[in-house]
């Protein structure tokens, strides 16, 4: 199943996205560009720590490629964060 902007709340776990609803809050979003059509890469804030976060998004607004380099192995931790913001 695709992640989109319609059903993201349905697929990822509730307690994830209460995580990145927490980040978000604290702006953590720094800068998020559309580097080519669906293409997007953001930096992400967390304390002293920063991450890259890149996001690719198809025709249908359903995110097909997502990339974080910080450890976790939650999608939406970092990842889900500039989506608030597509």
């Amino acid at each position: 199943m695709q992640i989109g902007f319609s059903n993201y709340k349905k697929v990822i776990a509730a307690t994830v996205i209460k995580e990145g609803e927490k980040l978000l809050q604290s702006s953590a979003v720094r800068e998020l560009d559309e580097v080519s059509k669906g293409c997007f890469v953001a930096y992400v804030d967390e304390g002293d720590e920063s991450w890259d976060v890149r996001l690719v998004l198809n025709e249908k607004e359903e995110l097909t490629e997502y990339f974080c380099d910080c450890d976790s192995d939650y999608f939406f931790v970092h990842t889900g964060l500039p989506c608030f913001y597509i």
